[in-house]
């Protein structure tokens, strides 16, 4: 993995605070004057006794991100023309807490959220935990309700998990020191590769009282289908680093059928007239498989049968979108 330099004000090197229950916030920006100010406006509750010190990293805004900051009295680290993995392990490299509490710049935290966060590493065998965060409470759509009630854990159960998204996960600095943070050749995915790296040294612990709201979901299908295709822009990029886990294996074989489905069915339908409806019908059971498996999981581990009409068509929308990551994938494979 690269290595960021980070110090480029020459900064100190700062020692370890060794009071198990502190961590450093550090919160990745890139003209978020929308968002910021009522972030580190939730956070201002938690500093002290709990979070040490607040890391904003920026990768060159050009509007008031960085005057906010200072408003707030965080520390702000210019980290320019930088990926996200990048400025958060340039954060990260600053801290000097035991524990790291990564954090998007369009979420806001509840008041519970830094005493539940620390609680999880009682256990020494927990080096990461978070929670998928929430939808607003208000004004929110029926693409975000769906989205957010099948990224939460069956039922609001705490749970063991392989990864956690990074707009809301704490991790156990000297850990992440060990696998080397966040891979900075990622544009996405690399919360999940983190995730599926950290994995190897201890428990990944998701709980739904670290809770964090996300003030950016997309509210319409198409934004969803669009943020879906950029998320699966790198999920592919384990094959080629030599990292890949069991655990992944669904998220990737998934879409490759889907769009093999896809690609039959298409070719089916132009050939019907002068062979016959075989190859069609697989490529339709094909497209179906996936959604209707998944949507049917979700109702049984979280009960809730009314919201499938809903669950079944974002997770069309969702494989539709990941199918084209994939593909996109592929054609950049084959130009590297």
């Amino acid at each position: 993995m690269p290595t960021v330099p980070v110090d480029e004000m020459n900064t100190p090197t700062q020692k370890l605070n060794t009071n198990p229950a502190q961590a450093t916030v550090i919160i990745p920006t890139l003209n978020e004057e929308a968002y910021l100010g009522d972030c580190l406006s939730s956070l201002a509750a938690h500093s002290g006794s709990i979070i040490e010190e607040v890391i904003v990293v920026d990768a060159g805004s050009t509007d008031n991100t960085k005057a906010i900051a200072e408003e707030h009295g965080v520390r702000f680290l210019p980290h320019p023309k930088s990926t996200i993995a990048a400025q958060r392990n340039a954060g990260a490299k600053l801290a000097s807490t035991p524990l790291l509490a990564f954090l998007d710049a369009d979420c806001t935290v509840t008041e519970e959220w830094s005493k539940s966060g620390t609680a999880e590493f009682d256990d020494e065998s927990v080096v990461s935990a978070g929670a998928p965060p929430d939808i607003p409470e208000m004004d929110n759509t029926w693409v975000q309700r769906t989205w957010c009630f099948i990224k939460r854990s069956p039922r609001g159960n705490r749970q063991r998990v392989t990864w956690i998204a990074s707009a809301n996960v704490w991790v156990r600095k000297s850990t992440f020191d060990e696998i080397g943070g966040f891979n900075e050749a990622f544009e996405t995915c690399e919360d999940a590769d983190l995730g599926y790296r950290l994995s190897e040294r201890g428990e990944l612990v998701s709980n739904p009282e670290i809770r964090v709201q996300h003030h950016r979901e997309p509210r319409t299908v198409s934004e969803f289908y669009r943020k879906e295709v950029w998320h699966g822009k790198n999920s592919f990029d384990g094959l080629w680093s030599g990292r890949l886990s069991l655990s992944e294996l669904p998220s990737l074989i998934t879409p490759i059928i889907f769009a093999l489905s896809a690609i039959l069915f298409v070719a089916g339908l132009a050939v019907w007239p002068f062979y016959n409806v075989y190859p069609a019908a697989i490529g339709f059971a094909g497209l179906s498989l996936a959604p209707w498996a998944y949507t049917l999981r979700a109702i049984v581990s979280k009960g809730q049968p009314s919201r499938c009409l809903h669950i079944l068509v974002i997770y069309y929308i969702y494989f539709i979108a990941r199918s084209d990551a994939f593909l996109r994938w592929c054609g950049r494979s084959v130009f590297r």
